[in-house]
């Protein structure tokens, strides 16, 4: 009797010792095939544009970036605690539109245009988000989050989106004020969520990555969850395309994925012939008409022509 309970122990043992082994490679296997099997995009290098040119020193280090319909793009520069414009697309019109030697340092992960063409800059360090005309004119500032925040986005309306550290997503009207129909019935004006990296609005979604749990999330307009996928990679930087598809960045792998609407995982953006190392630390993107592709690359941009599908 001790004898087959000894036995049965020491198969369920085995047992147990196998699925922990097995189960996570075949796991792994399946991903790997699926990434494998995804649709690519190639990218050819059109130019680059350092971000310490023009008027622009000393080094830079950029975050998310902006381009406003005329091709002028704007950075949040993290390092340098400074907002930079590069009106013409080249290493030879950039120039500080605020922070040293301007003005205080402006530390910032995200960057987003009004409606009216403003640039709303979010400084990390304190939850404001400031706004300031292309030239670089002050306009106003508004405590619309708390310190730390890393994403924030606004919508074709001019309603704002930011991230609020630890707790969710926060939405206010174009008049700053608080939208207190949106988001969990629960928490009014908030969507909860953990730890929020990238955020991309359309009129009728809003599309919110999520570090933690390596997903994206998309939300109706009433705030809702609509869709929760889960990624390949790991959550970063938004920007949405022209068709409505949504451009992802990978900081940690250097990659650049394409989802759907729904935030279905579509196909990765590659170098000819497939080549894995066509980005640097990838941070900012802004997709544009023409199947162009702007990359905030570590210290400098680079714009990519696309080919092939999706």
């Amino acid at each position: 009797m001790r004898h087959r309970l000894r036995r049965r122990l020491l198969l369920l043992l085995i047992a147990a010792l196998v699925g922990a082994v097995v189960a996570p490679a075949v796991s792994g296997w399946k991903l790997i095939a699926a990434y494998a099997a995804l649709p690519r995009v190639e990218a050819v290098v059109e130019r680059t544009v350092p971000l310490a040119s023009g008027r622009i020193t000393p080094r830079a280090s950029g975050q998310e970036i902006v381009v406003a319909p005329d091709g002028a793009i704007f950075v949040a520069d993290l390092h340098g605690g400074r907002l930079l414009a590069y009106p013409a697309g080249t290493p030879e019109s950039g120039v500080v539109l605020a922070g040293p030697p301007r003005g205080p340092l402006l530390r910032s992960w995200a960057i987003a245009l009004t409606p009216d063409g403003a640039i709303a800059l979010l400084e990390a360090s304190t939850g404001l988000v400031h706004f300031f005309t292309r030239s670089g004119d002050f306009l106003r500032k508004a405590q619309l989050t708390d310190p730390g925040a890393r994403a924030m986005a606004i919508d074709a309306v001019g309603n704002i989106y930011v991230s609020q550290p630890d707790k969710g997503v926060r939405k206010f009207l174009p008049d700053g004020q608080p939208d207190s129909l949106w988001g969990d019935a629960a928490t009014p004006g908030l969507a909860p969520f953990d730890e929020v990296v990238g955020l991309a609005a359309q009129p009728d979604a809003l599309y919110v990555a999520l570090s933690t749990t390596r997903e994206l999330a998309v939300l109706d307009s009433r705030g809702r969850l609509r869709h929760r996928r889960r990624l390949m990679g790991l959550a970063g930087m938004l920007s949405i395309a022209p068709d409505g598809s949504l451009y992802m960045t990978e900081f940690a792998t250097a990659r650049v994925w394409i989802l759907d609407r729904s935030g279905r995982i579509q196909g990765r953006v590659v170098g000819a012939g497939g080549d894995e190392t066509l980005f640097f630390q990838p941070r900012g993107l802004a997709v544009l008409r023409g199947k162009k592709l702007w990359v905030m690359n570590d210290s400098f941009l680079t714009l990519y022509s696309l080919r092939g599908p999706p």
